[in-house]
C-alpha cells in the first residue's frame, strides 16, 4: 500500500515525486481483497510485488539446464561403459584411455554441477566445497583435452608408449591441482555463495577477479590445443603425401590420427563455448536465450563424445553387427503349421510338385510306401527314400 508523495525530489532537484508508504499500513489478515490503512487523504495504490513470478522463471530456467545436463551425464555413462567393458577387445589402443579420463572428468563435473550446484547453497562450508570441486574438474576436462591433441601429435611422430601414457595421466589429473590451491589459498572467500540475479548459487565471485583463476587456464588451454592441433594438421598432411613410403604402422598411425584431429576440432569448439555461455549466463541469470543455449551445448557434449569415441568407431560396429547377426540365428522363428504341411508337400518326393494329387494316385501312392517300408532290407539311395515315406 503506497500513495505517490509530491514533495519527493529526484533528478537534478527537479519535484517529480515518488511512490511512499509513510502514513498507510495494509491490513495483514486479509490478503484479497487487499485493504490499506490510512491516515491521510491522497492518491494511493496497491503495487504487485513480482518476486514470486521471476521466481517462477528462474526455476524454469534451472530445469531447462538440468535437463541438458542429466541427458549428456547418460551418454557419458554409456560412453564410459563402452570403453571399460570392451577394454581389451575394441578399445585396446593407447589414446583411448584419454577418451575415458575426458568422459570420467566430465561426467564428475556435470554430476557435481546438478548435485551441489544449487542444493549446497544452505551450507556455507559444502558451498565452497562444492564450487572448489568444480573449478578442479572443468579445468580437469581442458587438461584432456589438451591430453587429446597431445596424443595425436605423438600418434603422428610414432611416439606413443605406455611410459608416456602415464605422463599424460599426470597431466590431466595432477596439473589443475596446484592451479585451484593457489586460487582457494589466495582468495578462498570467494568461493562460495554466489549471488547469481535472484538466485544464489555455490561458484567463484567476480567481484575481486578470483573468477580469472578458472578463465585464463581454460583460454590457454585452448590456445595450446589450437597451436597442437595446427602442427599436427600440417604432420598429417605431409604424411598423406608420403603415403607410399609408409609402413604399415605409420599408416595405421595416420588413419588414426585423423579420425582423432575430426572429434577434437569438433569437441573443443564445443567444450570451450558451453563453459563460455555458461559464464555468461550466471552474469545475467534471466537470459532464456543464454539458458538454451547453455542446455543445447550441454547436451551436445555427451552426444557427440558418444558419437565420436564408440559410435564411429569400425570396431564398435563390427561387434554390433555381429551380436546381431547372433541374435537373429537365436531366435529362430517358430513355423506356423500351413508352413510345415507345405514344406512337407514339396519336400516329400511322394508327392508330386505341382500340388495335390487325385484320390486315386494318393492310394497307389500309399500303397508304394507300405511296399516299401515292409522290405526286409534297404540300402544306399533307397534308405533316403524309407526316410521320406516313413514321415509320409
Amino acid at each position: 500500500c503506497v500513495f505517490w508523495n509530491f514533495s519527493w525530489a529526484m533528478n537534478n532537484n527537479q519535484t517529480i515525486g515518488g511512490w511512499s508508504n509513510e502514513g498507510i499500513v495494509q491490513d495483514k489478515d486479509l490478503r484479497f481483497p487487499v485493504q490499506c490503512n490510512t491516515t491521510h487523504l491522497t492518491s494511493f495504490t496497491v503495487l504487485v510485488w513480482t518476486a514470486e513470478t521471476q521466481g517462477h522463471k528462474s526455476a524454469s530456467l534451472s530445469g531447462l539446464l538440468y535437463i541438458g545436463c542429466y541427458i549428456s551425464i547418460v551418454c557419458l555413462l554409456l560412453t564410459i561403459t563402452a570403453i571399460i567393458l570392451f577394454r581389451k577387445t575394441v578399445f585396446k589402443e593407447e589414446h583411448n584411455l584419454v577418451h575415458l579420463n575426458l568422459s570420467i572428468a566430465l561426467l564428475l563435473g556435470l554430476i557435481v554441477f546438478v548435485s551441489g550446484f544449487e542444493i549446497a547453497k544452505e551450507n556455507e562450508g559444502g558451498c565452497t566445497f562444492v564450487a572448489t570441486l568444480l573449478h578442479y574438474l572443468f579445468l580437469a576436462v581442458f587438461c584432456w583435452t589438451l591430453c587429446e591433441a597431445i596424443i595425436i601429435y605423438m600418434l603422428l611422430k610414432a611416439q606413443v608408449t605406455k611410459c608416456n601414457m602415464y605422463i599424460l595421466l599426470i597431466v590431466g589429473w595432477a596439473l589443475p591441482i596446484p592451479i585451484t590451491a593457489i586460487s582457494v589459498g589466495l582468495s578462498h572467500k570467494s568461493y562460495g555463495i554466489y549471488e547469481n540475479g535472484s538466485r544464489y548459487v555455490c561458484w567463484i565471485s567476480d567481484k575481486d577477479g578470483a573468477i580469472w583463476a578458472f578463465t585464463a587456464p581454460i583460454i590457454a588451454f585452448i590456445l595450446l590445443n589450437l597451436c597442437l592441433i595446427s602442427v599436427s594438421l600440417i604432420k598429417l598432411y605431409k604424411s598423406k603425401r608420403q603415403q607410399s613410403e609408409m609402413t604399415v604402422t605409420q599408416k595405421s598411425n595416420c588413419d588414426i590420427a585423423s579420425n582423432e584431429l575430426l572429434s577434437i576440432l569438433v569437441l573443443l569448439p564445443l567444450l570451450g563455448g558451453t563453459w563460455i555461455l555458461g559464464l555468461l549466463f550466471l552474469a545475467n541469470s534471466d537470459s532464456v536465450a543464454l539458458a538454451w543455449m547453455f542446455a543445447i551445448l550441454n547436451i551436445l557434449q555427451g552426444l557427440l563424445i558418444f558419437f565420436f569415441y564408440v559410435l564411429r568407431n569400425d570396431k564398435v560396429i563390427k561387434l554390433l553387427k555381429h551380436l546381431g547377426s547372433n541374435l537373429k540365428k537365436d531366435k529362430a522363428p517358430v513355423p506356423t503349421f500351413a508352413e510345415v504341411f507345405s514344406s512337407n508337400f514339396t519336400m516329400n518326393p511322394l508327392f508330386l510338385s505341382t500340388g495335390v494329387s487325385s484320390d486315386k494316385e494318393m492310394l497307389v501312392k500309399e500303397e508304394s510306401v507300405k511296399n516299401r517300408m515292409t522290405s526286409p532290407k534297404v540300402s544306399g539311395d533307397n534308405a533316403d527314400v524309407t526316410n521320406d515315406a516313413m514321415m509320409y
